[in-house]
């Protein structure tokens, strides 16, 4: 062992989230869940979870986790700045 402690391995566990924690399409509130169609994958619903839980600000219970998401123009995927250049790029 090195004095920095062992090294991690990939079945290593860093961190347990319980999952009433966690924001998923399971644990979703029941009276947000009949606003949606069952044809929305569980991506989308996570998504309009977050936007709904945004919307309530303060009073939503996710409020500190959602004010530390990445703003958009905090994130790399924001193309609004590209030029033709970037844009041919991306899509080769």
């Amino acid at each position: 062992m090195s004095s920095y402690g062992r090294a991690l391995y990939t079945c290593d566990c860093l961190l347990e989230v319980p999952f009433n924690m966690q924001l998923s399409p399971e644990n979703l509130p029941p009276a947000f869940c009949e606003l949606i169609s069952d044809n929305v994958d569980s991506i989308a619903r996570v998504a309009l979870g977050i936007l709904h839980e945004k919307k309530k600000g303060q009073n939503s219970e996710w409020e500190p986790y959602i004010s530390r998401l990445p703003r958009r123009k905090d994130m790399h995927s924001d193309t609004s700045s590209w030029n033709s250049f970037k844009i041919q790029q991306a899509r080769e």
